[in-house]
């Protein structure tokens, strides 16, 4: 039951992450299924920090757009500020 509630659901909506690009594509949109509330915004940041350092985005460019989710962020209470939290995913990643 679980498994063809998977591939009914789930495959479709993930099918169109085949790259890097098409996931970070992914996490930053802000629609059904895929709402920020729902998910733990510091985590989804990170990952796409990351993703946007593996895919050549500037750390500016993606913190204008982080921006947009500040909300969300504080709402995790993290305990730096948020783009000095995506400074330190993008340092992290490029020490790697």
């Amino acid at each position: 039951m679980l498994d063809r509630g998977l591939r009914a659901y789930f495959f479709p909506l993930l099918s169109e992450v085949t790259t890097c690009r098409s996931l970070l594509q992914l996490l930053w949109r802000d629609e059904y299924p895929y709402e920020w509330y729902k998910s733990n915004a510091a985590l989804r940041i990170a990952n796409i920090a990351y993703l946007s350092y593996r895919t050549g985005e500037a750390a500016s460019d993606t913190m204008e757009r982080a921006a947009k989710y500040e909300s969300e962020l504080l709402r995790c209470r993290l305990l730096v500020d948020p783009h000095a939290y995506i400074q330190l995913v993008f340092d992290e990643a490029s020490a790697v």
